[in-house]
């Protein structure tokens, strides 16, 4: 893959389906009510990202980040702070988000964006928004 620019986009079914072709944590078709961006490089989807609305009311922050978009950070970072702006549209009041590491980049990459760790947790945060 060149080394492009990345264009968010709402994400479809078919980006969720594109990059669930090359990663595990994807799921072809997502679970739950989402709201969601796709980054692309010369219209391959190499993340998607947004929000989870479930039945219970929680709205979680989610991202999976191929190895691709990993050589894009300023472009991921801006990418989250997006999502965090349509939380902000939605009137949501808070979002969560789980590091599948405790000490991982995820971790840092949550703080930076201005989420807290959750007390008694090890990788569940929140942000008030």
């Amino acid at each position: 893959m060149s080394r492009g620019v990345v264009t968010l986009t709402p994400a479809t079914r078919e980006d969720f389906a594109e990059l669930a072709a090359r990663s595990e944590f994807t799921p072809r078709t997502p679970p739950v009510r989402v709201l969601a961006l796709a980054g692309k490089v010369d219209g391959q989807v190499i993340a998607i990202g947004g929000i989870l609305f479930w039945p219970n009311g929680v709205k979680h922050a989610f991202a999976d980040i191929g190895p691709e978009a990993r050589r894009y950070p300023v472009a991921l970072h801006k990418a989250g702070l997006a999502v965090l702006k349509l939380a902000r549209e939605h009137d949501l009041r808070e979002l969560r988000a789980v590091a599948a590491e405790p000490k991982d980049a995820a971790v840092r990459w949550l703080v930076r964006l201005g989420f807290r760790p959750v007390e008694g947790t090890d990788a569940d945060y929140v942000i008030a928004l």
